[in-house]
C-alpha cells in the first residue's frame, strides 16, 4: 500500500490500492508501472542534483578566477 498526498487546499492524503498475493487478479502490470514511475522520479532528482552541483562548481570557479 502506498500513501500519497493529493494536491489542493487543504492538502489531503489518500491510499493506493492494496496489492495482495492472495488476490487472483493480474496486478503485476500495475505494480510494475508504479515501480517504474518511482524509478523515473528518483533518477530525475539525481540528474537535478548533478546539474545543481555542476552549476555551483562553475560559479565558484568564476568567482575565484
Amino acid at each position: 500500500m502506498f500513501i500519497k498526498l493529493l494536491k489542493g487546499y487543504p492538502p489531503r492524503y489518500a491510499t493506493s490500492d492494496i496489492f495482495d498475493v492472495r488476490n487472483r487478479g493480474n496486478e503485476l502490470y500495475n505494480v510494475l508501472q508504479i515501480l517504474k514511475r518511482i524509478s523515473q522520479l528518483t533518477f530525475a532528482q539525481l540528474r537535478l542534483v548533478k546539474i545543481i552541483k555542476s552549476s555551483i562548481a562553475a560559479l565558484v570557479l568564476n568567482l575565484e578566477g
